[in-house]
């Protein structure tokens, strides 16, 4: 799972940011019947669905001999958790769902998080475990939940009532930190990693219709991104890929975030394919997830 605070330091962030082991970025909660609303319900049978067909397994050549479902330290809990995400988001834009991070026993554990609405339009919660494709039974969420539609500054701290749950009410929301799950140290593949994403066209989205017109308005540029960097981190699961939330030219937008070095981070705009390196100055982060 998540790699310890010496791990986790040795890499250098972007605007200085430190890590923290718990919190929240926080989530944009109006619901469906509120005017413009940030998120769709869905019913939990939809949304198992989605998780239970998502593609776990990474695809890194330099692995291709270990186990495609885990390597130790390498693609585990997390990695998992974030494609079961990335994945709700993609297929139900609007969903939330997130990556909730505590312990399954004494041992420090990630899965996915989702919400859906009751026949009463109550707001249920529940934890899916990737490994195993079914509920995670026995999961105490102690430590910290990232959440999709990721909060922003501009939306008022009233309207998001901890998704009206009060799952969100005992993390504290953070801002200008980094929250760490890979301890990847592996720094010779940046430029391999760079030519990757120059090949592909990763700001543009995944053919695919069902629900185009619901992506329009609830597909997020972070939703892309978080896409994006599972995309990558299956392909070069040794090396440290993060992505940063924050602002660019005053919206909301995301990016990756590279290290040629320990102490050398680069920041790289998918849009950009050609050379999507660009400076901090360019792009104000809120929080950065490695």
């Amino acid at each position: 799972m998540a790699p310890n605070k010496a791990d986790c330091d040795k890499l250098t962030k972007p605007y200085r940011f430190k890590n923290t082991p718990d919190g929240t970025i926080g989530i944009r909660f109006k619901p469906p019947d509120v005017t413009p609303a940030t998120m769709v319900s869905y019913s939990e049978e939809k949304i198992l669905e989605v998780l239970r067909n998502a593609n776990y397994l990474h695809h890194d050549p330099k692995y291709s001999n270990e186990d495609k479902l885990h390597v130790e330290d390498k693609w585990d809990c997390d990695d998992r958790a974030f494609v079961g995400v990335a994945a709700v988001r993609f297929w139900l834009p609007g969903c939330p769902v997130g990556i909730a991070v505590g312990h399954s026993g004494n041992v420090q554990h990630a899965v996915v998080v989702y919400w859906f609405q009751d026949n009463n339009k109550k707001w249920i919660h529940k934890y899916f475990e990737p490994w195993d494709k079914k509920e995670a039974v026995g999961f105490n969420d102690d430590k910290s939940i990232i959440a999709f539609p990721l909060f922003r500054q501009d939306f008022s701290q009233e309207s998001t009532d901890s998704l009206g749950m009060g799952l969100l009410k005992k993390f504290t929301r953070v801002e200008n930190k980094s929250f760490c799950y890979d301890k990847g140290q592996d720094f010779s593949r940046f430029d391999e990693i760079e030519s990757f994403l120059k090949a592909r066209n990763f700001g543009k989205l995944p053919e695919d219709t069902t629900f185009k017109d619901l992506r329009k308005d609830y597909y997020d540029p972070e939703d892309l991104l978080l896409w994006v960097r599972q995309e990558v981190r299956r392909r070069f699961i040794d090396s440290p890929i993060g992505v940063a939330f924050g602002i660019k030219n005053k919206s909301p937008y995301a990016t990756l975030v590279l290290w040629k070095s320990a102490d050398d981070p680069r920041i790289w705009d998918v849009n950009r394919q050609i050379n999507g390196e660009i400076k901090e100055s360019e792009f104000t982060a809120r929080a950065i997830i490695i």
